[in-house]
């Protein structure tokens, strides 16, 4: 899937902030997109999570922006095998930082609905954590979609 490849995954070996994945992932995603792109995926993530919860499990969050601010549908992913505090969430392992197009989203219900799965599967959540690369993490992650 082009919209979640390499170039969009992070690990971090020690415990980050949310501050720092938020801005890191934004980063990643903001390759191909206009100048202030970052600034203003972040400035939705913020607006989308005043509106309600973007925690989907104890160990996955999926931030993602109020209103689309991409060229293309993108997804970046970050592992944190050791987990992290994420609002009163204490030990996030997954963060889906979701990036819709603004002018279209093929791809972003099969892509949401294999997090949705992965809640589901805490076997799959310890394999991919056992291994966090991201040939493992998509091996894993595809058979879900």
């Amino acid at each position: 899937l082009e919209q979640m490849g390499e170039k969009y995954f992070k690990l971090y070996k020690v415990k980050p902030t949310k501050e720092q994945v938020l801005l890191e992932l934004a980063e990643l995603l903001s390759v191909n997109e206009a100048k202030n792109y970052s600034k203003e995926l972040l400035e939705q993530i913020n607006h989308r999570q005043q509106m309600g919860q973007i925690i989907f499990s104890d160990s996955i969050v999926v931030p993602h922006p109020a209103l689309p601010v991409g060229i293309s549908t993108k997804m970046a992913i970050a592992l944190i095998p050791n987990g992290m505090q994420w609002d009163q969430a204490e030990n996030i392992r997954f963060v889906f930082l979701i990036s819709p197009s603004y002018i279209e989203n093929k791809g972003i219900t099969v892509i949401t609905k294999a997090i949705v799965k992965l809640v589901d599967f805490q076997q799959f959540q310890e394999q991919i954590l056992a291994e966090p690369t991201f040939e493992n993490f998509s091996k894993l992650f595809l058979q879900l979609m």
